[in-house]
């Protein structure tokens, strides 16, 4: 794990943990839900993605 995302009124914990257990992670500090998708989400399109979204069925002809 190298980038968490925190509650920003965490920030005063992770300020008081030595620096060498978290040396070479990044943390991030917000303050409401909509700033973590911008956070969590990847702005780019995955190549090749898979499609699964719900598809109706044909019914059988009788």
């Amino acid at each position: 794990m190298k980038e968490i995302i925190l509650c920003s009124e965490n920030e005063k914990h992770v300020l008081e943990i030595n620096s060498d257990y978290i040396k070479g992670m990044k943390f991030h500090y917000i303050d409401h839900v909509s700033e973590l998708l911008d956070l969590a989400l990847e702005k780019e399109k995955v190549k090749s993605a898979i499609d699964f979204a719900a598809k109706e069925i044909e019914k059988p002809k009788s």
